[in-house]
């Protein structure tokens, strides 16, 4: 998920806050993912 929205190293070297806030845009859609598809 990260490659395909563009989160990477280079990203992190520029502008480390978005960085930080795509990562955790992609976790919580990630476990939402999980809990719909696995628990539910």
């Amino acid at each position: 998920m990260k490659q395909m929205e563009g989160v990477n190293e280079n990203l992190k070297k520029t502008n480390q806050i978005k960085c930080i806030q795509m990562s955790y845009n992609i976790q919580n859609r990630a476990e939402e993912i999980v809990r719909n598809e696995l628990i539910y």
